[in-house]
């Protein structure tokens, strides 16, 4: 995260995992089960986040980017940045350089 964002969100968990985050708590106090625990829990929140974000804030798809590149080079022009980082970008790129041939 951008350390200069500080963000809270507060999310409901259903009382049953609430009293297993509770026990969790409790185990995370060892260093390496704690090790072990923050990692597995990055990934998932990592794979949950990309899951839910809006649908132009995604990284563009293999196909597209794939595409966009090609485009790129038969227009002679470097495909930008923001392109090759978000799925809108990407699209507004190729509706506005369409290929030739």
């Amino acid at each position: 995260m951008n350390p200069a964002v500080e963000m809270t969100l507060e999310l409901y968990v259903s009382q049953q995992l609430e009293e297993a985050l509770t026990v969790q708590y409790e185990r995370i106090k060892d260093r390496r089960v704690r090790d072990t625990f923050v990692k597995r829990l990055e990934n998932q929140i990592e794979t949950l986040l990309k899951d839910c974000i809006d649908w132009d804030l995604k990284e563009p798809t293999e196909a597209q980017l794939s595409y966009a590149t090609l485009v790129a080079k038969q227009v002679g022009i470097s495909l930008p940045s923001e392109a090759r980082k978000y799925r809108f970008h990407a699209a507004m790129f190729l509706e506005g350089n369409p290929p030739t041939g």
